[in-house]
């Protein structure tokens, strides 16, 4: 007996094809696995003790407490009112994932987050890098998920994000990643970059990995390793003061142990 062919329903087919983008759409129940990262890739919120990592386009929120993952964020859409910075122009020949296809309205993938960070003491703030040309920081409320921020520095990806203490958690310094060699340091909730070096690319000591802040929030540090695992080959002490600008702070460099290996 030979065997049936399943019919379609070609109305049902049509109907799902030409139904609005907004009927299609689908809430993330669980993300499994996690993206490739360095150092950047993993962060702890100090208030309450849950896990944010990357998963492609998605930054996970996962809560030891409950044993589940209690929130997805993804980078805002177009237009969506959320405040914007830049300390660099846009690229002509560069699409944005996230632009609006003008005949559908529907939004392109985002790029995939490689770094992320809670803010402070109480994690109020995450904010996350992308990587890719042209890529932007978000920054988002932790307890709502509402994106507040586009922060766009860097040309070829965010290596590593942290939130300053103090300031009100306004301030956060992103690292660019490789053969961009820029830091950058950010007031988010004014949408204002603040300050922007670069900092070089060292072969003998490896290039840049990881930014933190002193406890003080008047100077940060930027590390970077070699081929050699666990060991830290560069650092180098970034502080910052402030100048008679407006909306603007002078962000110095100082490299005491260049090229020396400093075991972690």
């Amino acid at each position: 007996m030979a065997p049936t062919k399943r019919k379609t329903d070609a109305r049902r087919v049509a109907s799902c094809s030409s139904a609005p983008d907004s009927k299609l759409d689908m809430d993330l129940a669980r993300v499994i696995g996690m993206s490739p990262c360095r150092s950047g890739g993993l962060a702890c919120s100090p208030g309450t003790g849950d896990v944010a990592h990357p998963a492609g386009a998605v930054v996970v929120i996962y809560s030891p407490a409950r044993d589940a993952q209690i929130m997805f964020l993804r980078a805002p859409k177009p237009n969506a009112g959320v405040k914007e910075a830049r300390a660099i122009r846009p690229s002509a020949t560069t699409r944005d994932t996230r632009s609006t296809n003008a005949s559908t309205g529907t939004q392109g993938g985002g790029k995939p987050f490689v770094s992320v960070a809670f803010s402070g003491t109480r994690g109020r703030f995450i904010a996350a890098g992308e990587k890719g040309h042209q890529p932007a920081a978000v920054v988002w409320s932790a307890e709502t998920g509402k994106p507040l921020a586009l922060l766009r520095g860097h040309r070829y990806g965010v290596e590593a994000i942290a939130f300053c203490p103090g300031h009100d958690d306004r301030r956060v310094v992103t690292l660019g990643a490789d053969n961009d060699g820029h830091v950058a340091l950010w007031d988010w909730r004014d949408g204002v970059n603040l300050a922007r070096h670069f900092c070089g690319h060292d072969v003998s000591s490896g290039r840049l990995r990881s930014v933190a802040f002193n406890a003080d929030g008047d100077s940060f540090v930027t590390a970077g390793g070699g081929a050699l695992e666990g060991v830290a080959r560069r650092f180098e002490f970034h502080p910052v003061r402030p100048t008679l600008a407006p909306r603007r702070v002078q962000v110095s460099r100082q490299v005491p142990q260049a090229g020396r290996q400093v075991r972690r």
